[in-house]
């Protein structure tokens, strides 16, 4: 962050931060939630300051680090918050529009396990996951289509 600061990157600098993130759960589990969460806030700090810049593109990292975000709270178990962020996540994807659908689908898969699997909603998870298949389908992406279908019945399975 020092370095940043004297030389501003915002974009490698708000990777390294959620790949922090990412490491500190893997190697901390549940313990490591309140440091992963101070990463991400540097992230958000970064993304505030750079939001005016060429260089970044802010719904993309303001989705990623949502989405960061998320996985770190399902991590610790705490799967409300997880959810609520993903879908934080899935919004900021939506601000990219035809450019952001294929991190948004990957962010509906996502929430959609969390309902189904976290939350004990599975009927919620294939209904999200039947809306994203068919704007999937709308917007052109037939492979993030199939993969969110392929979801769909995975849990339909059970």
């Amino acid at each position: 962050m020092a370095g940043h600061a004297k030389a501003p990157r915002p974009a490698p600098v708000l990777g390294m931060m959620r790949e922090f993130a990412r490491q500190t759960m893997a190697a901390q589990e549940a313990d490591g939630l309140a440091d992963a969460l101070g990463y991400l806030a540097h992230a958000d700090e970064v993304i505030a300051a750079a939001a005016d810049s060429p260089d970044v593109v802010v719904w993309y990292q303001r989705g990623a680090t949502r989405y960061q975000r998320s996985r770190c709270h399902a991590s610790a178990h705490a799967y409300q918050e997880a959810l609520a962020e993903m879908e934080r996540a899935i919004s900021a994807y939506e601000d990219g529009g035809p450019a952001g659908e294929e991190p948004r689908a990957e962010a509906v898969r996502i929430a959609a396990l969390l309902e189904a699997n976290a939350l004990g909603a599975p009927d919620a998870a294939r209904a999200r996951l039947t809306a994203a298949v068919a704007r999937c389908e709308a917007a052109g992406l037939p492979q993030a289509a199939a993969a969110l279908a392929a979801t769909r019945e995975s849990l339909a399975a059970r």
